[in-house]
């Protein structure tokens, strides 16, 4: 496991290693050449001028090591448009117009090479790409959680293959307090417990922060693909136009 890594840290050092791998004259910047290179894969709209006039401080057309970002993108997802109690009051037409805007939302920014399905890859970039959101403080409740139905096609996934689910906040639980369980069921209960955890394949669980910083580890050893990579200058792209003074198009939504 890697040393500790401060979530202000995680997201400059995905950047670093951007920097290294397209970095191909080894000048310890990205140039317009190697940044339109970057956006080989994506079919999306990357306005590569903006990025530079917008993150290039020292005016030399080119993105150096210190120009980009060392803390979090002010990334944000189209949530769910109603919230869990209106959810679950809402009628079936509302709850599906709801759903599809959310998983229109997932295709719009993760769908890279545009051809209306999810590849492992485009989703493998999802998923590091939410998870460094979580690791960066930027998840809420409000993030959709994206299931997957059985037997689709995991090499091409499609709109219809996705179910959207919403986070109960843990209040609106109904848990029923330890008192009150029956004390037979208690006894049964700590039996078995007791049980498992002498058994010979029982690991004891990750603390808290051992689980952060296994998903830190996770992230940063994540392979820079084309999608992956493209995915980031998305990102970048996105922050640049809302930076930018021009009038811009942008690019949709981030991850």
């Amino acid at each position: 496991m890697s040393s500790v890594v401060e979530p202000s840290g995680i997201t400059s050092q995905i950047w670093q290693r951007l920097l290294k791998q397209s970095d191909t004259n080894a000048d310890n910047r990205l140039s317009k050449d190697e940044l339109d290179a970057l956006k080989t894969s994506y079919q999306g709209e990357v306005d590569i001028d903006q990025l530079i006039r917008s993150f290039d401080v020292d005016g030399d057309q080119s993105l150096s090591s210190s120009e980009l970002p060392s803390s979090p993108l002010d990334v944000e997802m189209l949530g769910p448009l109603l919230d869990w109690q209106e959810y679950g009051k809402a009628d079936a037409a509302t709850r599906a117009e709801d759903d599809k805007r959310v998983i229109d939302a997932l295709f719009q920014r993760a769908d890279v090479d545009r051809d209306g399905f999810l590849s492992r890859d485009e989703m493998e970039a999802e998923k590091t790409l939410r998870r460094t959101r979580w690791l960066e403080g930027k998840a809420t409740d409000d993030d959709p959680v994206y299931m997957i139905r059985l037997g689709a096609d995991q090499d091409r996934l499609g709109p219809e293959d996705f179910l959207t689910g919403r986070r109960i906040p843990l209040d609106a639980l109904k848990v029923i307090p330890p008192e009150e369980i029956p004390a037979d069921v208690r006894a049964a209960i700590q039996k078995v417990t007791e049980e498992w955890q002498n058994s010979p394949d029982y690991q004891k669980p990750l603390t808290a922060e051992e689980h952060r910083q296994q998903a830190i580890t996770d992230v940063l050893n994540t392979p820079l693909t084309a999608t992956y990579m493209a995915r980031l200058l998305s990102q970048l792209s996105v922050a640049a136009a809302r930076m930018d003074p021009f009038q811009s198009k942008g690019n949709g939504t981030l991850a």
